[in-house]
């Protein structure tokens, strides 16, 4: 094709773009012509340039396919500029694209790198590429759009409650995403409600597991309209559970396609930042924990869980803006959170950690992995399969359903129903537990959320369930993390006991002198002295062992503290907390920690109505599901 045409003589441009163009386009044509600066013009299928000098008779050359400059944008400060770019790819379907301004400050290779990647055509001189960036920055198209740079909830100028995919905005339609790179994002759609429903989420009903997972999934969204804090769930057990299925079923409710909408665990803290702010008020999928350092897994759970990237300096020793998002992640390993972080550190993960990262058992203990009902499939392992065929076919459709039924529902009465369910589910899973603290009570608000989500999709007919379903899963997995966690205690007194309680299990006898004993044998390494008396054995810890050994990976002082708060060591009265004992082989008494032999019967529970903790009855005295209406 020539570069030099006159509109009588130009080439056929060698795919029918027009033929498969919808009947609008005249409009937006029009909308579009009137920024094009002079000595530019479009026609049906190209950009094309007068190369003319002034009183000559036109000469003009095609420099690109089609290409709109629909609308300026700028986000709600008046910065970030940026054009709104609309054009048709190869295969004739409408592309839109947000290209920010400063991206031209040098050569623009990324931008055209964009719209190449999207399928615009632009003559591979340099002059046309010259002339192409020309245009884009000249145009001045009478339009303005919002724009923002993450996906999520957001304002538009006229005060309406929006939600920004990458592909489009639903609520209203002068908010628009404008990212600094060409983003492989996930949130598409394939197949209809109906077939999602009938595919994945009718077969996950009456499976705590699965349908919890998928609860969790409609509950990111729901973040910020509930003001409740991002944080994960982190389903953990040995392989061959279906772990992986759960998250490939919650993550077909946001989108999927050829690359699927997992992402993996086997990244740093740096690069997590860039996956989190994809993944704002939406639901991010990890799998496999144990694919990542351990020294590095603490550091992501409080950044996805907080909410805000590394504050960096910018070329000229600025402070740059740090990402901000606020997300719910589901992630699966056969390590808990601490376990991992135990085995590649040599020390326990932080009470702050295991919070925003809830550890639930992935086997749901009816002998078919973490399924409790096959429905009509032969085994757990027929339903993993069929489950995971149909996330590859069937997604995306769920969440948008939500989201519109909640940006159409943005008045202070609908907000307000919400924050009812809300409540009641909160309270739900409050009922029996006689005592709580701060630890628990941020657990039961993301498991309550959960259970608002999932039964705001059963009332408005997204999840084909019965009503009650979506509380009955979280209560469950509740019920679940809260026995593997060890029982309403604080973490942090949980982590010093069941510690203490280790070493004096595994060296009581080896390690530990016995005080009565008349051998001579004194190990090398030992931790202490031992004596039996009528209420037990008491063991007197060498201070420099406690705080080097037996509290490895504890504040000390901490420690000690809380042994002595929950009656487990011995104390002077000056309310010291190592005690002078007289030991067998040494001449004046030495100062020892006193620890006592109650901590051996050391109770996690203190006043659940569950003697273990299990899904048993926990939250389901006095309760009733019709009071979880949406």
């Amino acid at each position: 094709m020539s570069l030099k045409s006159s509109p009588k003589t130009a080439a056929p441009h060698p795919v029918k773009i027009s033929e498969r163009r919808p009947p609008s386009l005249a409009a937006a044509k029009d909308s579009a012509i009137q920024g094009v600066p002079e000595n530019f013009r479009l026609t049906e299928y190209h950009l094309e340039f007068n190369e003319s000098k002034a009183g000559a008779e036109a000469n003009w050359i095609q420099i690109a396919d089609r290409l709109e400059v629909v609308a300026a944008t700028r986000n709600e400060r008046r910065e970030d500029w940026g054009r709104m770019l609309r054009f048709y790819d190869q295969d004739g379907q409408e592309k839109t694209l947000a290209v920010p301004m400063d991206r031209f400050a040098g050569d623009a290779s990324e931008v055209r790198a964009m719209l190449l990647n999207r399928g615009l055509r632009i003559f591979p001189d340099r002059r046309s590429r010259d002339l192409v960036n020309m245009y884009i920055q000249v145009c001045r198209p009478q339009r303005t759009v919002q724009c923002v740079n993450r996906i999520g909830w957001t304002v538009s100028d006229s005060g309406i409650h929006c939600f920004v995919f990458p592909d489009g905005t639903i609520g209203c339609n002068d908010v628009i995403l404008q990212s600094q790179e060409i983003l492989e994002h996930p949130y598409r759609t394939s197949g209809t409600l109906a077939e999602w429903q009938d595919h994945i989420a009718k077969p996950a009903a009456g499976n705590s597991r699965l349908s919890f997972a998928i609860c969790a999934a409609f509950a990111a969204p729901m973040l910020p309209l509930l003001h409740v804090e991002g944080g994960g769930f982190h389903f953990t057990g040995t392989s061959s559970l279906g772990k992986t299925t759960l998250l490939r079923a919650a993550g077909s409710v946001f989108g999927g396609g050829s690359h699927g909408y997992i992402r993996p665990w086997r990244a740093t803290d740096n690069g997590i930042e860039a996956i989190a702010a994809l993944h704002n008020h939406a639901l991010l999928c990890l799998d496999e924990i144990g694919q990542v350092d351990g020294r590095h897994i603490g550091n992501i759970a409080y950044m996805l869980a907080n909410g805000s990237g590394k504050s960096r300096a910018d070329r000229n020793g600025g402070g740059r803006r740090s990402a901000k998002w606020c997300t719910l992640f589901i992630s699966t390993g056969e390590q808990s959170l601490s376990d991992k972080i135990a085995e590649d550190t040599g020390g326990g993960s932080k009470a702050g950690q295991e919070i925003r990262v809830l550890d639930i058992p992935a086997d749901a203990g009816a002998g078919f992995g973490c399924y409790e009902d096959l429905h009509s499939f032969s085994g757990g392992a027929e339903l993993s399969e069929h489950l995971n065929e149909a996330s590859q076919k069937y997604y995306g459709t769920a969440i948008r359903t939500l989201i519109q039924h909640l940006a159409d529902n943005a008045s202070f009465e609908s907000r307000q129903a919400l924050k009812d369910t809300f409540g009641k589910a909160r309270n739900r899973l409050l009922l029996g537990l006689n005592d709580t603290n701060g630890q628990i009570d941020r657990a039961i608000t993301r498991f309550a959320v959960a259970a608002t989500a999932g039964e705001t999709a059963i009332r408005i007919g997204i999840l084909p369930w019965e009503k009650g379903e979506a509380f009955e899963a979280a209560r469950i997995c509740f019920a679940a993390w809260l026995s593997n966690r060890g029982g309403t205690r604080l973490a942090e007194e949980i982590a010093v006991v069941h510690q203490v309680q280790h070493h004096l299990q595994a060296y009581g006898e080896s390690r530990f002198i016995d005080m009565d004993s008349l051998s001579p044998y004194r190990p090398q390494q030992r931790l202490g002295y031992r004596k039996v008396e009528d209420d037990g054995v008491h063991y007197l810890a060498l201070p420099r062992m406690m705080e080097q050994e037996i509290c490895k990976g504890l504040a000390r002082l901490q420690a000690v503290r809380i042994l002595a708060k929950l009656g487990f060591l011995k104390t002077s009265e000056k309310k010291r907390f190592t005690m002078k004992e007289r030991l067998p082989d040494q001449k004046v008494a030495q100062r020892v920690y006193h620890i006592l032999p109650a901590i051996m019967s050391f109770d996690s529970e203190i006043g659940t109505t569950t003697a273990s903790g299990t899904a048993g009855t926990l939250g389901t005295d006095g309760g009733n599901s019709d009071d979880l209406k949406g």
